[in-house]
């Protein structure tokens, strides 16, 4: 878990986003062809930690966070977050699922065509097999010893978002899509 400007809100100035990111512990890095030394699997995903209306209200920047926790059986982190520092002053607790971390890290990835462009969600049709961000020896990556096993289109994939390292499109939603808990104005 951490936080860094955000290279998606780029166009609008500069916003600090949480962010929670995964990597394979047997992650050795790409071939000598493409990305020799540099992580394969390593993926992230924005926290949505906001309060929903007309116009949502964010608590952009992670403070502190749990570790794993139990809350009524569900492997749960809980964290504190505070607005942008051009914002109304405001903190919020907000919880989020692992379950709703890993279905984020499943969905579609999010990529930039061009400096000047918006950020879009990458066609399904557009990702490669083995999925890029997958772990060597697991699920569908099975069939590869190691990263550096993996089809230089995987591999051309993840270094052709040098910026984002793979940025998911959806944000991770907070348990019951609001914060537990939220003060403004202190």
């Amino acid at each position: 878990f951490f936080r860094e400007i955000a290279v998606e809100h780029n166009n609008l100035g500069k916003a600090v986003y949480s962010r929670v990111a995964r990597i394979c512990k047997n992650d050795m890095g790409g071939s000598q062809r493409v990305l020799e030394k540099h992580w394969t699997s390593f993926l992230k995903a924005r926290l949505n930690c906001s309060v929903p209306g007309d116009s949502f209200f964010y608590f952009d920047v992670l403070q502190s966070i749990t570790d794993i926790i139990q809350i009524n059986g569900i492997p749960t982190v809980v964290g504190v977050f505070t607005t942008q520092l051009n914002s109304i002053p405001g903190s919020a607790v907000c919880a989020f699922s692992m379950d709703d971390i890993e279905k984020v890290f499943r969905g579609r990835f999010k990529e930039q065509k061009t400096p000047d462009s918006v950020w879009t969600a990458v066609p399904e049709d557009k990702v490669p097999k083995p999925r890029p961000g997958c772990c060597a020896k697991h699920g569908l990556a099975e069939a590869y010893k190691t990263s550096i096993d993996f089809p230089d289109e995987t591999l051309a994939f993840i270094k052709s978002h040098p910026k984002s390292h793979p940025l998911m499109d959806s944000a991770v939603p907070p348990i019951a899509d609001e914060p537990w808990f939220t003060k403004t104005r202190i």
